[in-house]
């Protein structure tokens, strides 16, 4: 298993084996989410949202589901057999691939989808995608990162690697954050996009 980095591009693909996510991942998130930095960061997300987007929105990789539980009019969407039995039980599980939302969220969730481009190639012209991923300066950075995690993410991207991506699949950049790096969080940046063809 070797990291293949593009530099051209600034995109680093793993092809990983992921790991389980079970009960245990599940209860981590739930710790996460009781903490002072937990609570900061759900509402800076909730805000970062907020400042371009009023409406229904996917979530996708709940986590506890603490920010699908915050904020009105989101649904989620997650593998976690937990996450999605308590969606469910909510009443606010959706399926990602079947359908369609004019907005999504993915907060720490899209470095561990092994295909987004089939993701983004299904939304449509009009879409607002919001992302909080880790952001790294080149190869060397990431394999001395606490990101770098064979066992979960398949992406890595640089900031311009990353517009770039989305770039190639319709959607421009129309906002960028450092919030988490802010609250106390290493290397990582929110951004929000939309689909523009």
């Amino acid at each position: 298993m070797e990291l293949r980095w593009d530099v051209n591009k600034a995109i680093g693909f793993l092809d990983i084996q992921p790991r389980d996510y079970d009960a245990a991942y599940f209860s981590k998130y739930e710790k996460y989410a009781e903490t002072e930095m937990g609570k900061r960061l759900n509402d800076h997300r909730l805000a970062f949202v907020e400042r371009n987007y009023h409406g229904t929105l996917l979530d996708v990789g709940v986590g506890s589901l603490q920010f699908v539980l915050s904020r009105d009019h989101t649904f989620g969407y997650d593998v976690n057999p937990v996450a999605i039995q308590r969606l469910e039980d909510l009443h606010l599980y959706a399926d990602l691939r079947e359908l369609q939302f004019p907005a999504y969220s993915f907060f720490d969730s899209f470095e561990h989808i092994k295909e987004p481009s089939s993701v983004l190639n299904a939304m449509a012209s009009g879409t607002i995608v919001f992302m909080s991923i880790p952001i790294f300066k080149d190869v060397n950075h990431i394999l001395r990162s606490k990101h770098f995690r064979p066992d979960e993410h398949f992406w890595y991207f640089t900031p311009q690697g990353l517009i770039r991506y989305m770039l190639d699949h319709g959607f421009v950049c129309i906002d960028l954050d450092n919030f988490e790096i802010r609250v106390g969080r290493e290397d990582i940046l929110s951004f929000a996009f939309k689909k523009e063809r």
